[in-house]
């Protein structure tokens, strides 16, 4: 039987005043949602009209109402297919190639005994987490540059011609999503090591008394105990599938015109027609049909996953 409405408000104020500490704690964090996460959706009004910035925040009820004009001509654009089509394929890409990599980094460096080895490890393989795509760009061009680099120069070296990475089509998807790798699995792999740290010890020793080994383990108590965690995170990950890094693409493409027909995506045609161009309205509304889809591919992936007997978002 569901408890009344004035009963679960009066439990709730109770667990507030037994848990204050824990709320005081979480206020910032809830005020920060609210002031950069939900407050702003208030200006979606302007993807629905020709919003004129000169007349400041009254442009957003004051503009003349258009209603999807904005949607339509993005719908009906050059661009549409060839953008939706390079931000489904990248982003597909890193998921199925990078996905996993933090998952089997968290299972070896678990297997690790050395202590000191094992935090040197797993504090350098997150720095570059911290290092901004602007730096990260940059050095790859040094290593990969075609007449100073690195790379080049121990393929001159070995009598092979050079090659130019970093601008030639066919090494786009590598070097994208090679770099996005390299970037993340060290600190995504910390969630993973949190779960894998929580797991009752007394599992194992019975598994080694059972004659397991150290792989028969990790596969019949280490993946499945984390099992709703792994599910948790392909479905977010599901859910930002329209969602690049508009840094790292806007670094790596912005300067090289020919990447743009396989390297323009999402982000960066928003700031294109938003900012340079000037187009304010049309770029909100590609931003609110770029969110929409997301949560359409978040609640069916959440469905199909509750279907199949796992534990989902919501």
């Amino acid at each position: 039987m569901q408890k009344p409405v004035t009963v679960r408000k009066k439990s709730f104020w109770i667990r507030v005043r037994r848990y204050w500490q824990i709320y005081l704690m979480m206020l910032p964090g809830l005020v920060l949602v609210l002031l950069f996460a939900y407050l702003p959706m208030a200006g979606l009004t302007m993807c629905f009209n020709d919003f004129n910035p000169i007349l400041g925040i009254r442009g957003f009820w004051e503009s003349e109402w258009v209603g999807f004009k904005w949607f339509e001509k993005f719908i009906d654009s050059f661009y549409f297919g060839r953008i939706m089509r390079n931000t489904l394929l990248i982003n597909l890409a890193k998921l199925v190639c990078g996905f996993w990599v933090p998952i089997v980094f968290a299972l070896l460096l678990n297997e690790e005994r050395n202590v000191f080895f094992k935090k040197t490890v797993q504090t350098v393989s997150y720095m570059p987490y911290f290092i901004s795509w602007v730096v990260t760009i940059a050095l790859m061009d040094a290593i990969f540059s075609p007449t100073m680099g690195l790379v080049n120069n121990l393929r001159v070296a070995k009598g092979l011609s050079s090659i130019y990475f970093m601008g030639e089509q066919q090494y786009f998807y590598p070097m994208i999503i090679g770099s996005s790798i390299w970037k993340g699995f060290g600190w995504s792999s910390i969630i993973y090591l949190a779960a894998i740290s929580g797991i009752n010890t007394d599992m194992y020793e019975a598994a080694v008394i059972d004659g397991c080994g150290r792989l028969k383990q990790a596969w019949y108590i280490t993946l499945p105990t984390i099992r709703p965690l792994i599910v948790m995170m392909l479905l977010l990950n599901i859910g930002g599938l329209l969602n690049s890094d508009f840094q790292q693409m806007f670094c790596y493409i912005g300067t090289n015109s020919s990447l743009y027909s396989i390297g323009d995506v999402i982000d960066t045609y928003v700031y294109r027609v938003g900012l340079t161009e000037f187009q304010l309205s049309f770029g909100a509304a590609v931003g609110l049909f770029r969110g929409v889809i997301a949560l359409v591919l978040l609640a069916g992936s959440n469905w199909l996953v509750k279907r199949a007997g796992e534990d989902g978002l919501f």
